[in-house]
């Protein structure tokens, strides 16, 4: 058995490897959209629609991800090839949003972009998953534990997008010699491919003592093999991880309109794109503070699912600012901030809830489906990508958007509020579906307790 202050120091590298592997996110996700209407000239509808196919592709992939990884046997153990080898995926799939190669505006265009964000985010699907069930692993059967160790990835994570926050823009520039332009974006992934590498290897290497070889002659580790009809059965019939689910479709769509627009909404309603190195940066900080008070604060409100009912009120209220102060750069970037800061204790505590549905299906059926059931995280967020991409390309539509335009006082409104009420609504709703979930936090922490009697425990040396 691993002592809990071996587990609890692992937990500062956990927290300097998501930093480092957390700076591929930027241009996947705060400059996706960017690359695609101003870098490659295409037209928002081309976008939505490429996004929407892309997207849709990876939800389906997304659902066997997961049973991919729940059926891995190697020497390195169940979850650290992926942690691994997956970076490479996505770092090559960010680089083919930076190659249109097929004229501006064009469809092909338009299709090559999309499979290199489609590249990136289903390699995230398999990256997420063996993280997930490895921060499982370090938090053992102490339900606090697992809370700290989540949260330290959420700081890590927290502290790598400020620091893209802070050094997306000026490395592109760099590169770019003074001008946001293709070669600039691709200097600037290269440095940040280097670093992701750097974080993944350091995740790889701390986990070499909670996830055993699990095959040929360095195993010894033998789990019993679950049936993919058993890993659906554990989702689609079971109560608190299909509200869950629901839950994070909701919030997730409201968070990717959200960061979908930050782009179009410091450039067009603030008037300066460089307000997005302060929006980041800012917002993320206070992802880093509420990632930080969320284990504590967790533990004194007594448990995951009351944190959840709270932070879920805050964070949806506080969107509401942004439709009302959003037209200055501090009206936009403090009511952001407040709303990243409610967000990170959502974000600190979502991912042992998955473990949570996962100890309730195996103490009620026997059935061991964590890594699969955690796969479900990525699914939510890929089908919330999906209808996202809609949803941007509805609201560029709206305001009849082209590259370089200058908004009228209506247009910034209807920019302001579309950005406020989409992750608004996003969270505010899950609030019903948590009612339904059916298992409250002392009944929860018993049957972790219990299935570690029973079965052994999490997977460790």
């Amino acid at each position: 058995m691993i002592e809990r202050k071996t587990r609890i120091r692992d937990t500062y590298w956990l927290a300097l490897s998501r930093l480092l592997t957390s700076v591929s996110l930027a241009l996947v996700t705060s400059y996706y959209s960017f690359c695609f209407t101003d870098l490659a000239g295409v037209s928002p509808e081309l976008m939505a629609s490429c996004m929407f196919v892309c997207t849709s592709a990876s939800v389906v992939l997304s659902l066997f991800s997961g049973a991919f990884v729940q059926r891995t046997q190697t020497r390195f153990g169940q979850y650290r090839p992926w942690i691994l080898f997956g970076p490479i995926a996505t770092m090559l799939g960010g680089f083919l949003l930076l190659f249109p190669a097929f004229g501006q505006g064009t469809v092909a265009t338009a299709a090559l972009m999309a499979v290199g964000y489609f590249i990136a985010n289903s390699s995230m699907d398999f990256i997420g998953t063996a993280n997930y069930a490895t921060q499982g692993l370090i938090g053992g059967d102490d339900s606090n534990l697992r809370t700290l160790v989540s949260g330290r990835a959420w700081q890590g994570g927290a502290l790598g997008l400020v620091v893209s926050g802070l050094i997306t823009l000026p490395l592109v520039q760099f590169f770019g010699k003074g001008s946001e332009n293709l070669a600039g974006f691709r200097g600037a992934q290269t440095v940040f491919t280097f670093m992701v590498m750097a974080g993944a290897f350091i995740n790889f290497r701390i986990c070499k003592k909670y996830d055993l070889p699990n095959a040929g002659a360095d195993a010894v580790i033998h789990t019993e093999k679950t049936r993919f009809i058993d890993m659906i059965r554990g989702v689609v019939t079971n109560r608190p991880a299909l509200m869950l689910i629901l839950s994070d479709v909701l919030r997730f769509t409201g968070y990717y309109v959200l960061f979908s627009l930050m782009v179009y909404h410091c450039t067009y309603v603030i008037g300066d794109m460089n307000a997005m190195t302060y929006a980041l940066a800012t917002t993320n900080f206070a992802s880093f503070i509420g990632a930080t008070l969320a284990p504590m604060v967790s533990e004194k409100i007594g448990g995951r699912k009351r944190t959840a009912f709270l932070f879920s009120a805050l964070t949806g209220s506080s969107c509401i600012l942004i439709g009302i102060f959003g037209y200055t750069l501090w009206g936009f970037v403090i009511p952001c901030s407040l709303y990243f800061f409610f967000m990170s204790f959502l974000d600190t505590i979502d991912v042992p809830m998955y473990l949570d549905s996962a100890e309730y299906w195996q103490h009620k059926t026997g059935k061991d489906t964590k890594a699969y059931l955690l796969s479900m995280y990525s699914v939510a967020v890929k089908i919330a990508i999906a209808v996202s991409t809609l949803a941007l390309g509805a609201i560029l539509k709206l305001i009849d958007y082209t590259p370089g335009m200058v908004l009228d006082s209506a247009g910034a409104t209807a920019l302001c509020w579309a950005t406020a009420l989409g992750p608004g609504l996003g969270y505010l709703l899950p609030i019903v579906l948590l009612l339904i979930h059916g298992v409250s936090d002392k009944e929860m922490a018993v049957i972790i307790k219990e299935n570690a009697e029973k079965y052994g425990g999490a997977k460790e040396g």
